[in-house]
């Protein structure tokens, strides 16, 4: 059992919110999410399931990463391209008969150039085929959660007028994934260009020029599926923002490539002038006095056992529900759990943490009360 007291925290933050109703305008779906909590802050259409184009490169690169973590191949090793190249359309590394590339090169072809045929060339080397290797590419998806994917090759081209799928929660869950797990990734995806001997391979996200800090992630065209990009960027500590953290955008199906980056530019434009990492609570601060049972002091400081932060909106009334154990009893020990702060904006829980004892706490000694009481009484009655 707990003992639970509520308190109004004073932590207000107002500042001119700009709102944008045309985040989604002319897109299939829209998300931004905080990388670190996985809070999504604006959403439209998530749950449906939608062509994704070259997004598909994300579990590509996935896949292919658990096995170089297996250490059944690595970075370094060489894939000979054989009799029969990878001919795919669109976006291609220009793969030709005999050539022997690095795997690192295929790799970062395939996320900075989106090349189509590095993926089938990738695929072949690593499980023999790309039917098995898309075999993998479902599976991992059940593995990580992911309730709308289906895909069908590893590339994210059309075949029979069917192409991979995914709702935009899911590549929200895969991107986090991803940025979780093999984090090095945006060492590729923030460069700019990508050289092949002579010949100059542009990024293909257009947000790495335009805004400060973005560093990723993956575009994506066809037909059917329309303009698509997921985008990253790392946003600083700053005077306005208490800790560094990190945005996911995810435009998908705009009409041309210039709305894309219309549409994705003020997604991330939107959560940088709305949202920050604000800090609620500091480590070692006092939360609550407790009252200690059998104690030689009859309270204690329950304090933060760490740094709480909260992602918030820049108008954001925040309460604080603190839990303590319904008896602090004597003995106890500076540093032992006495309970948590609970922080909600609305009935939403936005932060939480542990409280910790500032200070030992020794056992009240009985007789110690004893000789104390007679000793008073002895001197009353010397005083008398």
């Amino acid at each position: 059992m707990k003992k639970i007291s509520i308190a109004l925290v004073l932590l207000i933050f107002i500042s001119s919110i700009v709102y944008s109703d045309d985040l989604n305008t002319g897109l299939k779906g829209a998300l931004l999410a905080d990388f670190e909590s996985g809070k999504i802050i604006y959403s439209y259409n998530i749950d449906e399931p939608i062509e994704i184009a070259s997004i598909t490169k994300l579990m590509t690169y996935t896949v292919a990463m658990d096995e170089i973590k297996k250490k059944k191949l690595n970075l370094d090793e060489y894939v000979d391209i054989g009799e029969n190249p990878p001919k795919e359309y669109g976006s291609t590394y220009r793969l030709k008969i005999g050539e022997r590339i690095k795997l690192q090169k295929l790799i970062e072809s395939m996320l900075i150039a989106s090349a189509n045929d590095s993926c089938v060339a990738l695929s072949e080397h690593i499980v023999g085929s790309e039917e098995e290797f898309v075999n993998l590419m479902n599976k991992k998806a059940k593995e990580i959660g992911l309730k709308n994917t289906k895909y069908i090759n590893s590339n994210g081209l059309p075949e029979n007028e069917k192409q991979n799928l995914m709702s935009m929660k899911d590549i929200l869950t895969l991107t986090r994934y991803v940025l979780k797990t093999y984090p090095e990734i945006l060492d590729i995806t923030n460069k700019e260009v990508l050289k092949k001997g002579k010949i100059v391979f542009k990024n293909t996200n257009p947000l790495l020029t335009r805004i400060e800090d973005v560093d990723g992630l993956k575009t994506g065209y066809t037909e059917m599926a329309g303009y698509c990009l997921v985008s990253t960027m790392n946003v600083p500590k700053s005077q306005n923002n208490d800790k560094e953290f990190r945005f996911i955008g995810i435009t998908m199906g705009a009409k041309s490539k210039p709305e894309r980056t219309k549409r994705s530019y003020n997604l991330l434009d939107y959560g940088l002038k709305n949202y920050s990492y604000k800090k609620l609570v500091e480590q070692g601060q006092n939360v609550q006095e407790s009252v200690v049972v059998n104690g030689k002091n009859k309270t204690i400081e329950a304090i933060a056992k760490e740094d709480i932060y909260a992602l918030v909106k820049k108008d954001s009334i925040i309460t604080q529900k603190v839990e303590i154990i319904e008896e602090c009893k004597a003995p106890i020990d500076k540093g032992q759990y006495l309970g948590k702060v609970l922080y909600y904006l609305g009935e939403e829980k936005i932060a939480e943490g542990d409280l910790i004892a500032k200070s030992d706490v020794e056992k009240k000694s009985y007789i110690t009360d004893i000789l104390n009481y007679i000793k008073g009484i002895f001197c009353n009655v010397c005083i008398s």
